[in-house]
């Protein structure tokens, strides 16, 4: 409330005084909790009418109108764009309603537990350059995130004035989002833990191992505000099982927290994150050579770089593919600090013969040839980033040479290509690539280090400084 003044107050304690403030957040679906709803809907409605109504107060008496008049509806809207869906079934099927290819394009449901914020999947892109001269920062688009922090603060004010409770892993959907004033208040007003990680059935393989706790899910994010929020801006406070610290996430190499935001914002000096590469350049360079990386295409590259350093890590798969990596240490070292890595020999040297300009200019091909011209653009999918096409179609001989559209003389072109002519490409998998270097997540690790998780989940969840 920040006009001040009595009545909202008096309104937030109307709506919460009808008794459903101990109601189990899971069970809201139940014919009992809808009654309860219908009952605060009419109680809200009548304190309303009775006093000045602001800030919270007056969004869960709004909210509480419009349920009123429809006791099944699930669903209330708080604003445009921004609901509160207490049926947690109905919260499964919001992004369902559509068939598949309308479903592409619409907008999508981000959730801080049942506060849902329509939010596009898709933006137009700036006028002055486009996606060419700006990144689409999926959260952190203007005005929508402002928009969006307005729908979950107005969205927990509505459960709060309706004695709804809030459910603990609120502040990690929050945090995951980099949502400054919806942490907060979900830290500051109703004490919700950091380092709660939710309950997990013992065979939820994912469920489990992969959920982050606030704190991780910020620094996933890259939200160092965020992350000062939930630890009281306390840079060594412990915030995993592993006895890491802020500190400690911070500075590894890539980690998603900029240097300079680690800096002002944390107060933590990052030094050169950096790691040189254990190859050497010869040793590299031999490597490359031997299995045929480039053969025939131009290698030239637009900005020069250093083989010897990179600023992730570098991880050597083995030769059936898989990671020399367990997936344990994959979770803790990789996965749960957000931070990237390059696989290093892992596509069969078959595979990589597949795509060279030799085998491409063979006799057995007649597509993937150097010759044969594609609709080219500016972006992978020019018409999914809502930008011209060239007005021709270019060869890969042309775009090896770095040839321009007349149009967008400035603009290096690009081709995508899908499954239409697998069968040519990955010849050597009968068309299927993920029988190649293309594998799910699970995939890049040996059965044993995945029996020991699957077995082994779940023992923690729940639990305060789990991650």
């Amino acid at each position: 409330d920040d006009e001040g003044g009595e009545g909202g107050d008096e309104v937030a304690m109307a709506i919460a005084g009808t008794g459903v403030e101990e109601e189990d957040p899971s069970s809201l679906s139940s014919p009992t909790t809808v009654a309860a709803m219908a009952a605060t809907a009419t109680a809200a409605s009548a304190a309303a009418a009775a006093a000045p109504t602001t800030g919270a107060a007056a969004t869960a008496a709004t909210a509480a109108s419009a349920a009123a008049e429809d006791d099944d509806d699930p669903n209330v809207e708080l604003s445009p764009g921004c609901h509160l869906i207490l049926d947690p079934v109905a919260r499964k099927k919001k992004d369902r309603s559509l068939p598949k290819k309308e479903a592409k394009n619409k907008d999508s449901n981000l959730f801080v537990g049942p506060c849902a914020y329509d939010y596009p999947q898709r933006v137009e892109p700036p006028h002055d350059g486009g996606y060419l001269e700006h990144i689409d920062f999926y959260h952190h688009r203007h005005p929508l995130w402002e928009e969006q922090e307005d729908c979950m603060v107005r969205c927990v004010g509505a459960m709060e004035a309706w004695g709804i409770a809030m459910d603990r892993g609120m502040l990690a959907d929050a945090a995951a989002m980099g949502l400054k004033n919806a942490t907060r208040i979900l830290m500051d007003r109703h004490g919700l833990d950091p380092m709660y990680l939710p309950p997990s059935p013992p065979a939820s393989f994912a469920e489990g191992m992969f959920r982050p706790n606030a704190v991780q899910a910020a620094l996933m994010g890259g939200y160092a505000e965020v992350v000062g929020i939930l630890t009281g801006n306390d840079a060594d406070s412990i915030v995993d099982r592993y006895g890491r610290t802020v500190r400690d996430y911070a500075t590894m190499v890539g980690s998603p927290i900029l240097p300079r935001h680690a800096r002002d914002v944390l107060g933590i000096n990052v030094t050169d994150r950096r790691r040189r590469t254990p190859d050497g350049v010869a040793a590299a360079e031999k490597e490359d050579e031997a299995r045929d990386y480039g053969q025939g295409w131009n290698t030239t590259t637009a900005e020069p770089y250093d083989k010897n350093q990179c600023d992730f890590d570098v991880i050597h798969a083995e030769e059936d593919g898989r990671l020399a990596l367990s997936l344990e240490r994959f979770v803790e070292e990789y996965y749960l600090p957000g931070r990237p890595f390059v696989i290093r020999n892992h596509v069969p040297a078959e595979e990589v013969r597949s795509f060279s300009k030799s085998r491409w200019s063979s006799d057995d091909r007649s597509y993937f040839v150097p010759s044969r011209a594609f609709h080219v653009g500016p972006t992978a999918y020019p018409s999914i980033t809502k930008q011209a096409s060239c007005s021709r179609d270019m060869s890969m001989e042309q775009l090896e040479r770095d040839e321009r559209c007349e149009e967008m003389r400035d603009v290096r072109m690009i081709h995508a290509e899908h499954d239409r002519h697998f069968d040519e490409a990955y010849r050597m998998y009968d068309g299927d690539p993920k029988r190649g270097a293309f594998k799910i997540l699970l995939d890049y690790f040996d059965p044993a280090s995945r029996q020991r998780q699957g077995q082994g989940n779940g023992t923690e969840g729940g639990e305060s400084g789990g991650g």
